[in-house]
């Protein structure tokens, strides 16, 4: 699904996080002659939920932060292996590529390295959760789009794939 709000194309973000629907993305990105010399800068987000400070015992506080910091530190290596390998496979595909890796709410980081590096088009893969997952799970995806001015590719990878 395409959104278009902006009539230039300029600077492509793809996010990933190495999913099958993310590396479907990355594929049309590097399969449609649209995208040939176009800069693209690979976002990926270490997604760690930051533990409450209240209801934890004073005594055991050192202890949650410091597997938060761990569960943190093991997140944004996988996030960085992720965004290296998908700029691997576009540099190897002649796609001038950079990457940048994040940690936080992974739709509002992608929303703000688009802003910030005035991305005029955002390229993501969607899961296609429904119902009761949606709802609980959230959709990156959805609330990329709804919160960004950029253009967005929402690319879902078809079921048995």
């Amino acid at each position: 699904m395409l959104v278009a709000r902006r009539a230039t194309l300029s600077q492509l973000l793809l996010a990933t996080d190495g999913s099958r629907s993310a590396r479907a993305a990355e594929d049309l990105v590097i399969d449609w002659p649209i995208f040939d010399r176009l800069p693209i800068l690979v976002v990926s987000v270490a997604d760690v939920v930051r533990p409450l400070r209240s209801g934890i015992a004073p005594m055991m506080l050192r202890q949650v932060l410091d597997a938060y910091t761990e569960d943190l530190d093991a997140a944004l290596g996988l996030s960085d292996r992720t965004a290296r390998e998908s700029a691997t496979r576009l540099r190897d595909a002649g796609r001038p590529t950079e990457t940048e890796v994040r940690h936080g709410d992974a739709a509002a980081e992608i929303i703000a390295v688009a802003d910030e590096r005035q991305a005029d088009l955002v390229v993501l893969g969607s899961r296609g959760r429904t119902g009761l997952t949606r709802i609980l799970l959230g959709s990156v995806a959805r609330n990329v789009l709804v919160g960004s001015g950029a253009s967005i590719l929402i690319v879902r990878n078809t079921p048995g794939d």
